[in-house]
């Protein structure tokens, strides 16, 4: 990077807000849900770094064109708690990328009998935008991405292919712990954009109190990172609300995949023992910064 980039307006934005995040780490450790103790370093974080990169873009009009939604028990219908659409028409990304055309049905209110949890079994109770699969059924209790035409005029839904979760091969595990100068304790290939690029998970060393593991997109010799920044100080909570201490790849899911001006972009959902966090990432300077962010809250029922 040259001295010119590195003094741009820009990138002094950006340590503003990551001084400013860091200051008020404490105040806002309980702002968000509690199952997600990543609230502070990661949610947040992003979250204003989101503000400054889109200050000239919009991001309540990306969220009415993008949302995530959950499946009812018999597959034919998705939920989404977003209420307010920028119109249609609108589809259902599946896995494999294959665009599934959404009907409109209607606003359905939160009933009385309502526990409160976003799950099949209280489907019928959930407050929310109703969609219907006339031809097509999804997996039930599934958290899907729903985009309109809108949405896919700049970003092209990608195949993915999940992988055996291997450990990386030598060269690019020997990259990745260069770029985080940390060393790599355990990695996992967990899934294939066709032939375009791969998705790895890494769990890093811990320094100190500080746990890091990364989300990694690969193409060619690029990599972009989401990074989740755990607290090992917490010991049986260090990224989320009773993990053990144990980062779980699994936890980890790929909802959709989509390439744009940008580069790739990400629909992810990270689960914890309560709910699920879902997330649209979006390419800054080889960073995921989540512009969109939902959470789905399950249990205890």
């Amino acid at each position: 990077m040259n001295k010119m980039r590195m003094c741009s307006p820009y990138c002094i934005a950006i340590f503003a807000v990551l001084v400013s995040s860091c200051t008020k780490k404490s105040e806002n450790h309980h702002s968000i849900h509690p199952d997600s103790l990543l609230a502070s370093n990661h949610e947040i974080l992003t979250a204003n770094l989101a503000k400054v990169i889109d200050k000239n873009a919009s991001n309540d009009s990306l969220s009415k064109a993008m949302m995530f939604a959950f499946c009812d028990s018999s597959g034919k219908n998705l939920i989404t708690t977003n209420t307010e659409l920028s119109g249609g028409p609108y589809f259902a990304i599946s896995h494999n990328g294959e665009l599934i055309p959404l009907q409109f049905v209607g606003i359905q209110k939160e009933s009385s009998r309502s526990n409160g949890r976003q799950t099949q079994s209280n489907f019928a109770n959930t407050g929310g935008t109703l969609f219907r699969m006339n031809d097509s059924e999804l997996i039930p209790d599934q958290t899907y991405a729903i985009v309109s035409d809108r949405f896919l005029a700049g970003h092209h839904p990608l195949r993915l292919q999940e992988n055996a979760p291997n450990s990386l091969d030598r060269a690019t595990l020997s990259i990745l712990a260069s770029q985080r100068r940390r060393k790599i304790i355990k990695s996992w290939n967990i899934a294939s954009l066709g032939t375009i690029g791969k998705i790895f998970i890494v769990l890093f060393a811990r320094n100190d109190t500080n746990q890091l593991a990364s989300l990694v997109v690969a193409n060619g010799n690029r990599f972009v990172f989401e990074d989740f920044v755990g607290d090992a100080s917490q010991n049986e909570s260090v990224w989320r609300v009773d993990d053990e201490g144990e980062f779980d790849y699994k936890s980890i899911k790929i909802i959709a995949a989509f390439q744009s001006s940008s580069g790739f972009e990400l629909a992810r959902a990270w689960s914890g023992s309560e709910g699920e966090n879902s997330s649209f990432l979006q390419d800054s300077f080889s960073k995921y910064v989540a512009t969109i962010n939902s959470y789905r809250y399950w249990s205890p029922e």
